[in-house]
């Protein structure tokens, strides 16, 4: 059991800590906006989809920029992945490459949508 409350209060951690740096990110002056959005995408999920969606660019390549932030679900869901892996002998780093390779497929794929369909 205080295993259990142990592994929530490290993901809820995991949580504040990457909305605390994607409000730090959000201050950052970067003037590049779909640099600022590929950021946050890549730190936490949500945040980083709202601002792609707000991108001003075309339908298909802002659904395939989408698309690859929530097949790699974002460095906060990698933390808390590991947090849960620590006490085991598996390594965080099969599971990150994984998830950039469907992050990876999952942009083309959406790409090439038109293409194939």
């Amino acid at each position: 059991m205080a295993d259990s409350f142990a592994v929530i209060l490290k993901i809820g951690g995991y949580i504040m800590l990457f909305s605390i740096f994607v409000r730090f990110l959000l201050i950052l002056p970067i003037p590049d906006y779909p640099l600022k959005a590929f950021l946050l995408g890549m730190s936490e999920i949500t945040t980083g989809i709202q601002y792609i969606n707000i991108l001003h660019i075309d339908e298909i390549k802002k659904t395939a920029l989408i698309g690859a932030a929530a097949a790699f679900g974002g460095l906060s869901s990698v933390a808390q992945t590991k947090s849960v892996l620590s006490q085991s002998k598996l390594s965080i780093l099969p599971y990150v490459i994984v998830k950039l390779l469907l992050s990876t497929c999952t942009y083309f794929l959406f790409l090439g949508h038109d293409f194939f369909f």
